[in-house]
């Protein structure tokens, strides 16, 4: 990664993530779900997802701080991450069949961001691989697109695959005489290709408490959900149990991530499944774990 213009642009070049800096948001991620990591309608697009953990591709990224708080970024990807026919370990293959992945956002972030407007030689050096944005406050708008082209659900012929997203998050509230000492909103919203992906869009949003309880300064309590709605091709066109897919699939979180200190948390979890997979023959889920966090 070489950064330029007093630190505050960058382009980088190597196996890459889109999901470090692309569709994320700081608040989403004390939640188990995946929805609320990666928006499911890029998730589950392409021939093995795109370029993201546990399956990265080669690419290209940029981002330029257009304007104080205001950041253009944009990467270029092979169009199929790892080996479809043996997923295990790191590959690379650039191949002409593969196409290439693009995606594009545009963000506003609050102005506390230190990673927009570091000066000196010394910040940039100590965040010079710094990922993300670190600002409680984002609003962005972002647009995906593969170059090949994608068989239809009905089998009638082929249509590329896209998508276009928008993301936000707020802290509304922040004091320390007082409990909860923060509370954060996100919300989330995917449209894609119906006629190629298994979704037609995607809603989703949440809270988050930090310090909810007094005796419990430092522990952070969310509530989030998920709804996603299939696709008119991948209904019309799919059985399942020797039925018809349901319309949607929707997915309501409950944690509380207890910090036992600097370094370490257990997190319990509870997450209610309405219509799971989209099958209706199945009974909606109630999916119960824990989490444990440690770092440095």
């Amino acid at each position: 990664q070489k950064k330029f213009f007093l630190a505050n642009s960058s382009i980088l070049v190597g196996l890459y993530d889109i999901n470090s800096e692309f569709n994320a948001l700081n608040s989403s991620l004390l939640f188990l779900n995946s929805s609320s990591g990666l928006d499911p309608t890029i998730a589950l697009s392409g021939k093995m997802g795109p370029s993201t953990f546990p399956h990265t591709s080669l690419a290209v990224r940029l981002k330029v701080n257009v304007y104080k708080g205001m950041v253009f970024q944009a990467a270029v990807l092979d169009g199929v991450p790892s080996n479809p026919e043996n997923s295990r370990g790191t590959k690379v293959f650039l191949r002409e069949e593969d196409g290439v992945f693009y995606i594009g956002e545009l963000g506003l972030h609050s102005l506390s961001n230190q990673n927009l407007q570091m000066r000196n030689r010394t910040a940039r050096l100590q965040k010079i691989l710094s990922p993300g944005n670190g600002s409680d406050n984002n609003i962005g708008i972002g647009a995906w697109y593969y170059s090949r082209e994608k068989d239809t659900w009905d089998g009638t012929g082929s249509e590329h695959e896209y998508g276009v997203y928008v993301l936000g998050e707020y802290e509304v509230l922040k004091r320390e005489d007082a409990f909860p000492k923060s509370i954060k909103v996100f919300a989330r919203a995917g449209w894609s290709n119906p006629k190629t992906n298994m979704l037609d869009s995607f809603y989703g949003g949440g809270m988050v408490f930090t310090g909810l309880l007094p005796s419990r300064t430092d522990d952070e309590t969310g509530i989030a959900f998920a709804h996603a709605l299939g696709g008119t091709g991948y209904i019309n066109n799919t059985m399942l149990n020797s039925n018809r897919p349901e319309e949607a699939e929707t997915n309501i979180e409950f944690t509380h991530k207890i910090m036992l200190n600097d370094y370490a948390g257990i997190q319990p979890n509870v997450q209610y499944v309405i219509n799971p997979g989209f099958d209706g023959t199945l009974d909606n889920s109630l999916v119960a774990g824990i989490r444990l966090n440690i770092g440095f």
